[in-house]
């Protein structure tokens, strides 16, 4: 999974691995990656909107719609809950893979092609963030 901003004249990349014995599809990655992405840049100062990325149109859809199947809303519930309690907008928006490869080289850990399309770039590992349970959850 990898994610990247540009911020206050910096370009900040960040990365994480999914685990080899994961059971969720892939989409569940792709979206979680958005959700990251949304709670990392809300904690910037000054930040009152957030715009999101994404190759993914199945991603997109969910954020658009705010509705999915059950596997997928603490995605959509952490989300909106963070973006209500930091007072901020956010949006998902659909580019064609083919211009998003600052993000696939992150996800890919390809720092060559890094050093390449962002050789300023800097690059951190994360840490998904912990998600809201919804009540048929608690």
């Amino acid at each position: 999974m990898g994610f990247w901003f540009h911020y206050d004249d910096k370009t900040f990349g960040y990365q994480c691995m999914i685990p080899d014995d994961h059971e969720k599809p892939i989409f569940y990655f792709e979206a979680l990656t958005v959700v990251s992405a949304i709670l990392y840049t809300i904690k910037l100062p000054f930040v009152p909107r957030v715009f999101v990325f994404t190759d993914n149109t199945n991603t997109v859809d969910m954020f658009h719609s705010l509705k999915a199947k059950q596997l997928y809303n603490p995605l959509l519930l952490t989300t909106v809950d963070h973006a209500i309690c930091s007072n901020i907008q956010f949006r998902v928006a659909h580019i064609r893979g083919e211009e998003n490869g600052i993000a696939d080289a992150l996800s890919r850990f390809d720092y060559t092609r890094l050093m390449h399309l962002a050789p300023s770039m800097e690059i951190y590992n994360f840490t998904p963030p912990q998600l809201v349970l919804g009540a048929e959850q608690l």
